[in-house]
């Protein structure tokens, strides 16, 4: 692809990405060096990516510097005919950058952006709203409600780690239960993620089937109460032992129901953005994730 005449359109959360603004620069600069015009536009509230990858026009590529939740926001604003859509990783957790294989140096990311190919790829859909790697409702969704903003930025996802482990969080949460529908199957759970995505919370195979370029869903329901499962559940998820665990139970659908105690939480790409219940599906109307060229 010739750079000359690329224009590119950064969408910047300043707020996901405060302490990787060095990081930004970088990329931006290795990408103007390379001949390619590049127009920053920084949010200024919640939702404020949606606006602005909707309003964007006369741009060849849309590029999210972020966390998971802007890739979200941006992909929502995408029209019928979507821009293609790379990710410059400032987020918490980046799990979309580990799914993609996303390099971390930013002469690499550049490269991407420029030279990469595009993936189609099929968001999930919640509710009416699009989602890229996953929703979940139970013990991550009350994590992501109760974490603090500001712990969240100087901790990163240890906030997470600290929010599930506290003794006044498990002590009061009441696991559910809730009640799942997937393809005619029914089952009680008290912690349900529906992914598109192989991993979580970055690195972690939590689904080795799932896979975000077919149009399927992987339901992961877990059973378990009390801090010491809690504990097991955990292990499971950083050695990637998770559906070999006997309460968790792995289902392939296409088409998921969540009902449960009305106006639970729940957490979408990292950030809350849904309540119990909820309709899970997959768009047909894919979007084109820019990627590595050797993937």
């Amino acid at each position: 692809m010739s750079t000359h005449r690329l224009h590119i359109l950064v969408i910047h959360n300043p707020v996901a990405g405060w302490r990787r603004r060095g990081k930004l620069r970088r990329v931006v600069r290795y990408l103007r060096l390379a001949g390619a015009r590049v127009t920053e536009l920084e949010t200024e509230a919640p939702g404020d990516a949606t606006g602005k990858a909707r309003a964007a026009e006369d741009f060849d590529v849309i590029v999210v510097a972020g966390g998971d939740g802007t890739v979200n926001e941006v992909i929502n604003g995408l029209g019928e005919n979507s821009l293609p859509v790379a990710f410059i990783p400032l987020g918490t957790t980046n799990v979309l950058a580990w799914e993609l294989g996303l390099p971390r140096s930013p002469h690499a990311l550049a490269r991407v952006i420029l030279e990469g190919r595009t993936r189609r790829v099929f968001p999930g859909i919640v509710n009416g709203r699009r989602f890229v790697l996953m929703v979940g409702v139970g013990l991550d969704a009350w994590a992501v409600e109760r974490v603090h903003l500001g712990l969240k930025r100087y901790l990163g996802r240890l906030a997470y780690v600290g929010a599930v482990f506290s003794f006044s969080f498990l002590g009061t949460f009441r696991y559910g239960p809730y009640r799942v529908r997937a393809n005619g199957e029914e089952f009680e759970a008290t912690s349900v993620v529906v992914t598109r995505s192989r991993r979580y919370a970055g690195p972690f195979v939590i689904a080795p089937e799932a896979d975000l370029g077919e149009r399927f869903l992987t339901v992961v329901a877990v059973n378990l109460r009390g801090f010491a499962n809690v504990v097991r559940y955990g292990a499971a998820v950083a050695f990637g032992r998770l559906d070999s665990l006997p309460d968790v139970k792995v289902v392939r659908a296409t088409r998921v129901t969540v009902t449960g105690p009305e106006g639970d939480p729940v957490q979408g790409d990292g950030d809350l953005f849904e309540r119990v219940p909820f309709k899970v599906s997959v768009d047909d109307k894919p979007i084109h994730l820019i990627v590595p060229g050797r993937q």
